[in-house]
């Protein structure tokens, strides 16, 4: 069985890690989210940072955004290539936005990448 855990070791944490993904990855615009996206050969390791800006409304908004794209994630990690990096931001259309619609979106990116970089999900995690 697949472990759906969300480790402290899947997630981004220093300033350096985010600036690193902004900065060499590729960006994809989305309606209730954007995705930097990092592919990187130093790890063997699929890592996530979410992020919420006050433009996203007050802190509640923002924490029930980060939530939202945190859970889908976890649900969904074993589809996305591994060695790779995202960073999520969440635009401030995600507060009005049913847990489907953000879901399916969440969807469409991961089979972006799944298509760009040639990934088989049967390969991806045959050790678990």
């Amino acid at each position: 069985m697949i472990s759906l855990r969300f480790s402290k070791r899947q997630r981004l944490t220093k300033p350096w890690q985010f600036d690193r993904v902004y900065r060499d990855g590729s960006a994809y615009h989305y309606r209730f989210f954007v995705a930097f996206v990092l592919r990187t050969t130093a790890h063997q390791e699929r890592k996530v940072g979410i992020v919420a800006s006050r433009k996203v409304g007050k802190a509640v908004a923002r924490n029930y955004a980060k939530r939202r794209l945190r859970e889908i994630y976890r649900l969904h990690q074993h589809d996305i290539p591994l060695g790779t990096e995202i960073v999520l931001v969440a635009r401030k259309t995600i507060t009005s936005a049913s847990w489907q619609q953000i879901q399916t979106e969440f969807l469409d990116c991961i089979n972006h990448l799944q298509s760009a970089t040639g990934y088989a999900k049967d390969s991806a995690d045959s050790s678990i």
